[in-house]
């Protein structure tokens, strides 16, 4: 079976309380806080690994100073080397 290509994603928000109640209203789910270096300013409310079925896992973040909006999201792709996915961006 091959994996999701998206192994972790992050949402950056000004307001974590209000984008934390958007988000678990939203998709019925409940975001548990994690743990972000201490050298860091940063929040951290995570979207939870569903047992049940397939699902991604990823959180929405508020940095100090931080980006938010528009293109505020951040996702990483998990691949062997990516010179490979690279070379066919090429194609395009």
């Amino acid at each position: 079976m091959r994996t999701n290509p998206v192994g972790w994603f992050e949402i950056y928000v000004q307001d974590i309380v209000r984008a934390k109640k958007f988000y678990e209203s939203v998709f019925q789910v409940k975001l548990e806080q994690l743990t972000s270096p201490e050298e860091m300013e940063i929040e951290i409310e995570g979207f939870p690994m569903l047992r049940d079925r397939v699902s991604l896992r990823g959180a929405i973040e508020k940095m100090k100073d931080g980006p938010s909006g528009g293109n505020a999201v951040l996702v990483y792709f998990m691949c062997t080397d990516c010179a490979n996915e690279a070379a066919r961006v090429d194609v395009y």
